[in-house]
């Protein structure tokens, strides 16, 4: 089966599932748009109630995990002190040399900036070496495995509007067997109002973000 084969029966059963909740989304389009332009499709599962909304993955590959991790966000969405969210990124920062891709230093210096989003202007992601990687990684999987990155990335990053929470989302469908769980850090960071940067001088930020919007 093709890519795009697999993609429409993915988003077929997904409006499958919001036909069910009227009250979460609205109606559904007929005919359905391309996958990556269909908003009710990004937006409405995030609507669902977190059982249902676990659902929606099971046809895909890993689809039990993906659904369990779905099922988590918005994890604890609880400011996070300053302290906590510094020893957060140094253990990210941390787990991402272990992958052995070029990420910032265990050591390096920290320092808190305001305002969002304004202070990350210039920056890089801390992950940006690893985000890059996930194609490959989706790809030597299975074409399957592929075909989902493309279908769920941007469902998955409308559920915090952040990539960092949708890498974790998505960590399931890439992840080599045993992997560390490398987004979860970050993904706790932003569910905790942070937002990271990464300089050129390898100096890591920290930026408190609306919570609400994390």
């Amino acid at each position: 089966m093709s890519a795009a084969d697999m993609q429409f029966r993915w988003q077929a059963h997904w409006h499958d599932i919001l036909d069910n909740h009227p009250e979460a989304t609205e109606q559904r389009p007929d005919p359905l748009p391309p996958f990556d332009r269909d908003v009710r499709l990004h937006f409405g599962i995030w609507r669902l109630p977190a059982a249902t909304r676990a659902a929606a993955f099971a046809p895909l590959p890993e689809g039990a995990a993906l659904g369990e991790r779905a099922a988590l966000w918005p994890l604890d969405l609880r400011r996070l002190p300053r302290n906590e969210a510094h020893a957060l990124l140094q253990a990210a920062v941390a787990g991402l040399r272990l992958f052995g891709l070029e990420a910032p230093e265990s050591d390096a210096p920290i320092l808190f900036e305001t305002p969002y989003p304004e202070a990350l202007e210039g920056t890089d992601a801390p992950t940006i070496n690893m985000d890059d990687a996930l194609w490959n990684m989706a790809a030597a999987r299975s074409p399957a495995h592929e075909a989902a990155l493309a279908f769920l990335s941007e469902p998955l990053y409308r559920a915090a509007d952040s990539y960092d929470v949708a890498h974790w989302l998505m960590w399931p469908l890439v992840a080599p067997a045993d992997a560390p769980d490398v987004y979860h850090p970050f993904a706790l960071l932003r569910a905790g109002g942070w937002a990271t940067g990464w300089r050129s001088d390898g100096t890591l930020l920290l930026v408190e973000t609306d919570i609400s919007h994390a």
